[in-house]
């Protein structure tokens, strides 16, 4: 599922979860996740920076620093 978060707005996410950010920037638990670009030197990392596992019987909570979109994947 695909969701925009509009800037300033939060989102709980209940795991399992994995959530991959596709424009933007977030934070979680006061870590930045900024967007990070893929160049040839990070293929194999591929969206490394960009991935956020959300383990069974936890919630967290997401925070838009800017307007953005996510990729939500849930069991």
């Amino acid at each position: 599922m695909i969701k925009n978060l509009d800037k300033g707005n939060t989102l709980l996410i209940k795991g399992p979860a994995r959530i991959e950010l596709l424009e933007g920037e977030i934070d979680v638990f006061g870590k930045i996740f900024p967007l990070k670009e893929v160049t040839s030197s990070t293929k194999a990392n591929l969206n490394d920076g960009n991935i956020i596992i959300v383990p069974r019987a936890q919630s967290y909570s997401i925070y838009a620093i800017e307007t953005s979109k996510l990729q939500i994947y849930t069991t």
